[in-house]
């Protein structure tokens, strides 16, 4: 049998359960049609949050010690939530976030708040991590529930053509069939 994770508030800042038996895309269909938010508690912060948000958002430091877990997700970005999404179908699943939520600061998850946030930026406690990389350039990332995509309006890049094209000469199949 599992040893019971730490229930430390540093160690676990929020916990993600998602519940095998609800689909989030059935959840997500259902808000639509929903005309207000609810609101829910996060630790001492009052909160909007959508209905289907509030049934898989929680605080880690109320939850009871659970047993087990068949899949561990650390980092609830947009890569870890999705992942934990799909699994949460089948599996009982844990998604360890070590941010807050998005939806308490108004400068997160929008063009009008990119530069604030990045602005506001610190090491310790923002959403907005900041950091020097191994060779010495400035950085920052996501420290909250939807990863770097909350801090920088959801923008994204891609690498150019010429990039996959030297991966797949490299590689070679299967590794890198086509680009997307």
């Amino acid at each position: 049998m599992a040893k019971p994770m730490s229930s430390s508030p540093s160690f676990l800042a929020l916990l993600i359960v998602l519940a095998s038996t609800t689909s989030l895309e059935d959840s997500f269909h259902k808000e639509k049609r929903m005309e207000s938010p609810s609101r829910a508690s996060i630790g001492s912060i009052d909160v909007n949050l959508s209905p289907s948000y509030s049934k898989f958002v929680v605080n880690a430091t109320e939850m009871p010690p659970e047993d087990y877990y068949d899949y561990i997700v650390v980092g609830g970005g947009t890569a870890g939530c999705p992942l934990a999404a799909t699994l949460s179908e089948n599996f009982r699943v844990l998604v360890l976030e070590r941010g807050g939520v998005p939806y308490t600061n108004p400068n997160l998850m929008s063009q009008d708040g990119f530069l604030t946030s990045l602005m506001e930026a610190d090491p310790y406690d923002s959403p907005a991590q900041t950091f020097t990389s191994e060779d010495g350039v400035a950085n920052a990332r996501g420290r909250v529930l939807g990863g770097s995509s909350a801090i920088n309006a959801g923008f994204y890049s891609r690498a150019d053509e010429d990039f996959y094209k030297k991966i797949r000469a490299e590689m070679g199949p299967p590794h890198c069939q086509s680009v997307v």
